[in-house]
């Protein structure tokens, strides 16, 4: 058998893409939370986000994020390099900083999840990028169930697929795809964003599906 470049995995029984490669997650500090929630007068207010105590990270921060988000769109452009273990990648960042990295490998737990939460000791926005390569037989359409628990951009072999504004708590939004696959490979990448204020469940997990791919 000829020596190749690649590695070849399958999706587990659900569907779900176990093998990854990711960059390690960028940080930065939120220097303009006060433009978007009072740094002053009562904590306590209504559960729509307005109110300091929305920092706590509870349930009820999603309208802070959202509109922190607002602010900070992820930009329409792909990240930039080529999808192979140790490549360079760079990631256009919402702050018009492009950051970068190197691709590492990346092998899920068995909920599937690509998790770059961490504690944020001040509070900081966050992008993450994963990326894989899928492969079928003949071209056939797909459905991809994105899920996530912040804004995302999803890229197939360079151009955009899909996205999503939304924010959760702890469980991610998903969102179904369509898409049609050609034959042969076809590389998907995934931006995600997010804003922590204390811990900040900061994740991504994509199945596929329909009938099988190799990745």
């Amino acid at each position: 058998m000829p020596v190749t470049d690649r590695t070849v995995h399958t999706l587990d029984a659900r569907g779900t893409i176990r093998d990854w490669l990711v960059a390690p997650a960028w940080g930065w500090p939120c220097e303009d939370l006060a433009d978007h929630l009072p740094a002053d007068g009562s904590p306590w207010g209504p559960p729509d986000g307005s109110a300091r105590w929305v920092l706590t990270n509870g349930p009820d921060v999603a309208g802070l994020k959202a509109r922190l988000h607002a602010a900070h769109l992820l930009p329409g452009e792909p990240p930039a390099g080529a999808v192979a273990v140790g490549a360079p990648v760079t990631v256009p960042g919402p702050d018009a900083v492009a950051r970068d990295a190197v691709w590492l490998r990346h092998h899920t737990g068995e909920d599937g999840l690509v998790d770059w939460s961490v504690f944020c000791f001040t509070p900081s926005y966050r992008l993450g990028v994963a990326a894989a390569v899928l492969e079928v037989d003949q071209a056939d359409p797909r459905v991809l169930e994105v899920a996530s628990t912040g804004p995302w951009r999803a890229y197939l072999d360079g151009r955009p697929l899909a996205s999503s504004d939304s924010f959760t708590y702890m469980e991610p939004h998903t969102t179904r795809v369509p898409v049609p696959l050609p034959s042969r490979t076809s590389t998907l990448t995934v931006v995600t964003w997010q804003v922590g204020f204390r811990e900040v469940r900061h994740i991504l997990r994509v199945r596929v599906l329909g009938l099988p791919v190799r990745v």
